[in-house]
């Protein structure tokens, strides 16, 4: 992506923003939680790009990754990014995963490496925490004198109808305990009024999201 590329908006980024806390960089949920959410809407940024398809059991990559010389795709395929690349190439490089174990493989570390993303992008800025030993680094707000909009809430709030992956996304998050937090405000019949039931969601996230939210689900169990 050069600079006169427009930034894109993805739902990985979406969901970190309603993770956390935009100003501070604090986790509104555990971090566990956090990567599930956030990696199942990475994973759905390519399937909305046709790069993947999902299934209940596995998740097959459908768009050979772009031919690479250095750091720059010589057969750039928008809106895929380097990223998007990466995880393309995890996913073929270990075929016999499920759909379960490819988003809790990627919930361990995807935070971090969206968060990067945003921060190389300008859309976020760095904020640099001592953990012990340890140094983290958190996207925050880059104007501290703007409000964060994650677009699937700011629909949904706004009464306008979402589109199918802000549905996808939007059950993601009301399905973890980020729900009560990102769409606390409305009642929960507006809520289910606005994305409609689970089982209604493209048939494209289905796998995405039923995996997740069993991951979800299990998480809260082992509480």
């Amino acid at each position: 992506m050069n600079d006169t590329t427009p930034y894109p908006r993805w739902l990985a980024d979406d969901a970190v923003w309603a993770s956390q806390d935009p100003w501070t960089g604090r986790l509104l949920t555990s971090p566990r939680a956090a990567g599930i959410v956030v990696a199942a809407a990475a994973l759905g940024d390519l399937t909305h790009a046709r790069a993947l398809q999902p299934s209940a059991g596995h998740i097959t990559v459908t768009r050979r990754a772009p031919a690479r010389f250095g750091n720059v795709a010589t057969t750039p395929q928008p809106p895929v990014d380097a990223l998007g690349t990466r995880i393309l190439h995890q996913i073929r490089h270990e075929p016999d995963l499920s759909t379960h174990e490819v988003i809790d493989g990627l919930a361990v570390d995807i935070r971090r490496r969206v968060t990067a993303r945003m921060i190389r992008a300008g859309t976020a800025r760095p904020r640099r925490r001592r953990l012990l030993w340890a140094r983290q680094i958190t996207a925050i707000a880059a104007d501290p004198d703007r409000t964060i909009t994650i677009a699937p809430v700011a629909a949904l709030y706004s009464g306008r109808p979402p589109e199918a992956r802000d549905r996808f996304l939007l059950h993601l998050i009301n399905a973890s305990s980020l729900g009560t937090i990102a769409l606390g405000h409305l009642r929960q019949t507006t809520i289910t009024r606005a994305i409609g039931p689970a089982a209604g969601v493209g048939p494209a996230y289905q796998p995405l999201l039923e995996a997740a939210t069993d991951l979800l689900h299990d998480l809260a169990l082992a509480r």
